[in-house]
């Protein structure tokens, strides 16, 4: 698995799909969130936030599944190779 930081943001990808859950999305650094997943083809599979509502804004224009409980976000990494 490839870890990324953004500022306070990590993103997880799996190697062999290029799947991703990103964790504690900021609204300054959207935008380079974004760049990066998509300069790099990954395909977000979930995105955690005590935010509910900024996971929910980053899952809209990633495709992944918003939520704000920690472990549903880590149960989906955990398919990750």
């Amino acid at each position: 698995m490839i870890t990324l930081s953004i500022g306070p943001t990590v993103i997880t990808v799996c190697e062999s799909t290029a799947k991703c859950a990103i964790f504690e999305p900021t609204e300054t650094l959207f935008n380079l969130l974004l760049d990066t997943l998509n300069k790099n083809n990954y395909t977000c599979e979930v995105v955690y936030s005590k935010n509910l509502s900024l996971a929910t804004k980053v899952a809209y224009y990633t495709g992944g599944k918003a939520t704000d409980n920690e472990l549903v976000a880590k149960d989906v990494e955990k398919e990750f190779e």
